[in-house]
């Protein structure tokens, strides 16, 4: 695969630049690169697998926001959890997306016959321990799992919460959530912005 060098140079996650050069893109362009030949099957896999069901159950602007939300926050909370670490990979939107599936099954819970249920929920789990067990293989960013799938949580409360219109308590909470998580994400944000410089090194790339 590429370099450290020259996934650095193509716009490969690292903290000291964004934070101290103001290169807020290096938040966004890690979505799209990748570690070599494996990362990328392995990711494809994954976004074929899980991206056609979320596109339709959820269109594509749905797919889309949740998608690069989830990246971008997820590579937010990896900037602060793992400063000095170099990272890319669109890991952390495939998990936003799982995010955002297992708030919409709950959000349409009642409004699915039961066998269709077990096999979201099924399906779900296993890619849940594929995804999450990977992270405990190799160097993998695992802010940038957890990030993306608590967005993708999250985004879900905020897109689908119309659907709980006749369940009074689901509502709310999904309502409650979706603020939590804004804040949240809001306070991370500055949380980065905030952080203190001195200790940053400069890449000699």
């Amino acid at each position: 695969g590429p370099s450290a060098c020259a996934l650095y140079k193509m716009g490969a996650k690292w903290t000291p630049d964004i934070v101290i050069r103001g290169e807020v893109w290096r938040l966004f362009s890690p979505i799209f690169l990748h570690g070599g030949i494996v990362h990328i099957i392995l990711n494809l896999f994954a976004q074929l697998t899980v991206g056609f069901q979320c596109e339709y159950a959820w269109g594509t602007t749905g797919l889309t926001v949740i998608y690069l939300m989830s990246g971008i926050v997820g590579n937010i909370l990896s900037a602060i959890g793992s400063p000095e670490k170099l990272s890319v990979g669109a890991s952390g939107s495939i998990l936003g997306l799982i995010g955002g599936q297992i708030t919409h099954t709950w959000v349409t819970w009642s409004k699915t016959n039961a066998k269709l249920r077990v096999g979201r929920v099924r399906g779900l789990v296993v890619t849940l321990v594929i995804l999450v067990g990977t992270g405990f293989l190799g160097p993998v960013d695992n802010w940038v799992h957890f990030g993306g799938l608590v967005t993708g949580a999250v985004m879900g409360c905020i897109m689908f919460r119309s659907e709980l219109v006749y369940s009074g308590w689901k509502r709310y909470l999904a309502q409650s959530w979706a603020l939590f998580g804004t804040l949240a994400i809001i306070f991370l944000t500055v949380l980065l912005f905030t952080k203190q410089r001195d200790d940053f090194q400069i890449t000699t790339c």
